[in-house]
């Protein structure tokens, strides 16, 4: 066959050896980093065994040398107590006017007596048990003597002279041993594919200039060298426990394992942080791109016991709902809720179907692509979706018990609009609303960018972007319209104590935050925290 025409021969060969090199790489290529990967987690499931049998012991941060039997007070609120307080704090918020001298407590090592007012209670009392009982080791002055911790003892753990918590998210290097056997192989791929490169650089110079078509070959070789990767990054959480005057009293590092034990972490800190009416500030730290210097971003502050966690203001809902509106937002009223709906335009870009087969054509070790999954689900969505002039819908439909985003588009040869419901969350399992950016917990660890944020007791469900549409009022609008629909609503059970003090961040005296108020003790915001 070949015989008559050498040159299609080596055009074959020439087609078909790239495509086997790769094909060997990549099998290799996954054989050693399914090795490694096997080693790493055998190593890691033994540490966690480990930190498992360990006993958490409460001297690894307290001082217990003078400690005596602490004396924990259950108050009834609603349809089961809350607790435990000390005797300290049952005075203060009797002080502070937050509990009633008629409400009833009682007292955890004496059940005898029941349950009891709280003046009472308090009169029974020993001076003794006012007094502060755990003595932190680290004083607000030992700034520079900060005291690690497993961060997940740190979670649990109620630290006293604790004002608020800070978790940073940070992106981790580590070096990547197996680069040193992909390099040869990216080295011979690299002179295979070099004389395409010349080809298309002859061709830009041609018809754009010279200057344009070495710019092009020097363009195409940097994008080759950097398919070579000597780092992979992870995504670190690093918690700071603060005290008064900003002292870091305890500070813990961990690397999740995955996204979803990060997510728990997160939540379990979350609950802790509500228990302790602690504000909670979340930062990221990343490099600067071009700046190359560490920069800190504030992401969002959680308060404990307010709506939703996230609320750092009271959201106007009418301010929200015309800036919507502005944006080409249909906003309309339903039973019991809102249904706020747009055509947008997608940041993935749907190529027509031929265009597709025009590459693979022109070029055929690009059918390697079809390897992954990713390209073949871009290449259906092309076949099924594409169209020029219909983008897909985006519909919110909000009520005080039912949050859920339906993506709407058409089909191909269809007359009506195919829905794929993104996330349906019910009210009991909303956490909190935010608009912040984040790092990923893949093996790149990349920034994303901002954009609406779910937390769920079922994950952390973030919004795609979305070309032209400021997802910060769409944030504060979803935020302000679902605490509405749930006052109207208070026999759901999902409202919020308005009353329910917090610890201020600066100072840790308790009280109860309203917003554009500074603290009655330091003076400071704590609605500007960050």
């Amino acid at each position: 066959m070949f015989e008559d025409y050498p040159a299609a021969k080596w055009i074959l060969i020439w087609s078909t050896l790239p495509i086997a090199l790769v094909a060997g790489f990549y099998l290799l290529k996954e054989w050693v980093t399914n090795k490694i990967k096997q080693r790493s987690d055998v190593a890691k499931n033994g540490k966690k065994n480990r930190q498992y049998t360990d006993e958490f012991k409460l001297g690894k941060y307290v001082d217990t040398a003078e400690m005596r039997d602490l004396t924990q007070i259950y108050i009834a609120r609603e349809d089961k107590p809350t607790g435990p307080f000390t005797p300290r704090q049952v005075k203060d918020f009797l002080e502070q006017g937050v509990l009633r001298p008629s409400d009833l407590g009682i007292v955890a090592s004496n059940t005898a007596d029941g349950w009891i007012p709280l003046a009472e209670l308090i009169k029974r009392m020993n001076p003794e048990d006012f007094e502060p009982e755990l003595k932190s080791r680290v004083s607000p002055s030992s700034g520079n003597k900060t005291q690690q911790m497993e961060i997940q003892d740190l979670v649990g753990a109620n630290i006293q002279d604790a004002t608020h918590m800070v978790l940073e998210h940070e992106r981790v290097a580590f070096f990547r041993w197996v680069s040193l056997i992909e390099l040869p192989f990216l080295f011979l791929l690299f002179l295979l594919f070099l004389p395409c490169a010349l080809v298309l650089a002859i061709i830009l110079a041609v018809k754009l200039g010279d200057e344009i078509g070495g710019d092009g070959l020097i363009a195409m070789v940097k994008w080759s060298l950097k398919g070579i990767r000597f780092h992979y990054h992870k995504h670190q959480l690093i918690l700071r426990v603060y005290g008064a005057g900003e002292s870091v009293l305890v500070e813990s590092k961990h690397i999740p394992h995955s996204k979803e034990a990060a997510e728990n972490l997160i939540f379990d800190l979350l609950e802790s942080t509500h228990q302790q009416k602690l504000v909670l500030v979340e930062m990221l730290g990343r490099t600067g791109d071009k700046t190359k210097t560490y920069i800190k971003e504030h992401l969002v502050t959680w308060y404990g016991g307010r709506p939703l966690m996230a609320l750092q203001r009271d959201f106007i809902e009418k301010d929200s709902e015309a800036a919507l509106l502005q944006k080409g937002w249909k906003i309309d009223e339903i039973p019991d809720g809102f249904l706020c709906s747009r055509e947008v335009e997608e940041n993935e870009v749907h190529w027509p179907i031929w265009v597709w087969i025009f590459i693979h054509v022109i070029f055929p070790p690009s059918l390697f692509l079809l390897l992954f999954g990713y390209h073949r689900k871009r290449i259906r969505d092309s076949w099924l979706y594409w169209h020029k002039d219909r983008n897909p819908v985006w519909e919110f439909m909000i009520k005080a018990d039912h949050l859920r985003l339906t993506k709407k588009r058409w089909r191909r040869n269809a007359s009506r609009l195919e829905e794929k419901v993104f996330f349906d969350i019910h009210g009991r399992d909303l956490i909190g609303i935010c608009h912040a950016a984040g790092l990923s917990y893949d093996d790149q660890s990349d920034y994303e960018s901002k954009s609406v944020k779910i937390y769920t007791h079922e994950g952390i469900t973030t919004l795609p972007g979305i070309k032209g549409v400021s997802l910060e009022h769409l944030s504060n609008w979803i935020t302000s319209v679902t605490l509405s629909l749930r006052a109207k609503k208070p026999e759901l059970g999902l409202g919020y104590d308005p009353d329910r003090p917090s610890k201020c961040p600066y100072c840790g005296s308790i009280y109860v935050f309203k917003p554009g108020q500074s603290c009655p003790s330091c003076g400071g915001w704590p609605d500007r925290i960050n």
